[in-house]
């Protein structure tokens, strides 16, 4: 019996240290090699990353690894809160278990926590930018701002349904917050109301005092549209109208040095910043749901199906190689969780099912 007990456990461990046959990743010219990778026991939820740490979080536990080398450096038990985001800011760890939000410094300890009162709501983490932390109620649709320093809730403010962009100004001490029926400045230490302007926006990005916001289709023009506002005199500098099938929508805008780069339903667009002119389409017209990454001058970009991850040229759009990733399992088709890319200096960190991969430049 005991013969038999051992041979299982070899088994098990075997098991859990050996890369299923389905998610062997096929490389075709792609510019980064594999650098290491770590296999879990169970999915991964959320990925951080500061500097030299990834903090890897899963249903019950958080692990943080040596971004270099792949050592585990710490490990956790925590019951997470999947559907709230995992974040740093600066050195410390920002994560929810639903009923507290924690605040652990880089060697995993928790140096404070703020209590979230349930009130019949469920709260998400959306954003953090430098001391403040920005949450949102469910179904009652507001944003709740807290100072993690104090704990303190700052203020809120309504928002509606529908898709959430939070941005912050450090010069200006202003927060913008863009949903589907208007883009509001708040300062950032009470709430108060700036300005306010009624817009239809689906999703947004902000740069150096500018926001790029996407609008859906009209009646008069299905494609919808891409549009810059100034903030210090909100007014618009320049709209790019979408042609395209009438279906096409945008799921995200990220501002690369010159060009604003839209995720479309059929590759990704690439508009000139300063006046809205198109610059190319991508080579590739597969379905990028997230936000890319630029390293080293090559836009990095995840694709929904077939599963793989293209290497992009800045440039022009062409395809300079990619990865082969394979379909993963159907209780992982979670777009927003699984398709991710994050970049970190010179590696790209990417999860994959149970797997987390990092790679570099050859």
């Amino acid at each position: 019996m005991k013969k038999i007990l051992l041979l299982l456990l070899l088994l098990a461990l075997v098991s859990c240290n050996t890369i299923r046959e389905d998610l062997a990743i096929e490389h075709n010219e792609f510019p980064l090699i594999e650098h290491w990778s770590q296999q879990f026991d169970s999915r991964i939820y959320h990925v951080a990353v500061s500097g030299d740490l990834i903090v890897v979080g899963r249903n019950r536990y958080l692990t943080a690894l040596d971004m270099k080398t792949g050592q585990i450096i710490w490990e956790k038990r925590f019951l997470l809160d999947t559907d709230s985001h995992l974040l740093f800011s600066g050195d410390y760890l920002i994560a929810s278990d639903k009923s507290l939000i924690r605040i652990i410094n880089k060697a995993g300890e928790e140096v404070s926590s703020i209590k979230l009162d349930s009130s019949g709501t469920r709260a998400q983490i959306l954003d953090v930018h430098s001391n403040f932390i920005f949450v949102r109620r469910i179904p009652t649709w507001t944003i709740e701002v807290y100072n993690f320093n104090s704990g303190a809730m700052l203020w809120r403010v309504a928002t509606g349904r529908g898709g959430i962009n939070i941005a912050y100004d450090d010069s200006m001490d202003l927060v913008f917050i863009t949903s589907t029926s208007s883009i509001s400045a708040h300062n950032i230490s009470d709430g108060d109301l700036l300005w306010k302007v009624i817009n239809v926006a689906k999703i947004s990005t902000y740069d150096t005092g500018i926001i790029y916001y996407y609008t859906n289709g009209t009646v008069d023009f299905s494609g919808g549209k891409i549009s810059a506002i100034a903030l210090d005199e909100r007014n618009h500098i320049w709209v790019y109208r979408i042609i395209g099938p009438a279906e096409t929508s945008i799921y995200n805008l990220t501002v690369f040095d010159s060009k604003l780069i839209a995720n479309m339903d059929y590759g990704l667009l690439a508009i000139d910043k300063s006046n809205g002119s198109e610059i190319w389409r991508s080579e590739s017209r597969e379905f990028f749901l997230v936000k890319p990454v630029n390293i080293n001058n090559v836009i990095y970009a995840r694709s929904m199906s077939p599963g793989r991850i293209h290497a992009i040229s800045p440039e022009d759009g062409r395809t300079i190689g990619f990865l082969q990733l394979g379909n993963p399992s159907i209780t992982d088709l979670s777009q927003e969780r699984y398709d991710v890319v994050y970049a970190s200096e010179e590696f790209l960190i990417f999860p994959f099912e149970n797997i987390l991969f990092v790679y570099k430049e050859k």
